[in-house]
């Protein structure tokens, strides 16, 4: 009986054993029939336990197979998107996951504000040189009220990474139009690429406004 390793003529039933019998040494090529045959090929319901195993197995060897099916299925299967994001994190680089996320996200394909956050606290995590596209972007949510709060934050924080003095006398602006404590305490830690003199003007006025404005401003000021 043939092991199927390296074997391109295996069926499938085979594949299955291998997949159950030796996940962790089941060949790439193995892998990527798997997920033709259960989540691109017609006729197979979506088993969410296969594609969470199959794409982190994807993952770890940075393979971009199932790139492209992958990334579609952020319209069709919303609940997927942490487990889709982290497999394209590691398939490509975030720069070129750019430009077609910007293009989903301005196409209102997406369902639901909570994949919006999820995606904004992905590129907040795992971007370190954004483009003008993706900045751009994340200022025109972060300034918009029409986004749930949960949303702007992490639009706030990029901002806070990677936006311009402006951004960030914009989002100190939004201080003084706020009560929540919370979010006070968040504009604090956005704001601390702020130019310092005036940075220090405002932490002077507002640090003892509460506890958590105390220890935000001093986490900032060790930073």
């Amino acid at each position: 009986m043939k092991s199927g390793f390296g074997d391109p003529y295996i069926d499938m039933t085979e594949a299955d054993e291998i997949l159950e019998k030796s996940p962790d040494e089941t060949p790439i090529e193995i892998i990527q029939r798997a997920y033709q045959r259960y989540f691109v090929d017609d006729g197979n319901p979506f088993n969410k336990s296969l594609f969470h195993f199959l794409l982190n197995r994807l993952a770890k060897q940075k393979d971009s197979y199932a790139g492209d099916h992958a990334f579609g299925l952020l319209v069709s299967h919303p609940e997927e998107t942490q487990t889709i994001l982290n497999y394209l994190k590691e398939a490509y680089s975030i720069e070129n996951l750019e430009l077609p996320m910007i293009e989903l996200i301005k196409s209102d394909q997406l369902v639901s504000h909570y994949q919006l956050y999820q995606i904004f606290k992905w590129f907040y995590e795992h971007s370190t040189r954004p483009s003008d596209s993706l900045v751009d972007l994340c200022r025109e949510v972060c300034f918009d009220v029409k986004f749930p709060r949960y949303v702007r934050t992490f639009c706030r924080a990029f901002l806070g990474k990677h936006g311009t003095n402006a951004d960030l006398e914009r989002i100190a602006a939004i201080y003084g139009h706020t009560a929540d404590p919370s979010e006070r305490v968040e504009i604090i830690c956005s704001i601390r690429r702020l130019e310092r003199g005036r940075r220090n003007a405002l932490f002077a006025r507002i640090e003892n406004d509460s506890e958590m404005n105390h220890r935000a401003v001093k986490w900032v000021r060790v930073e």
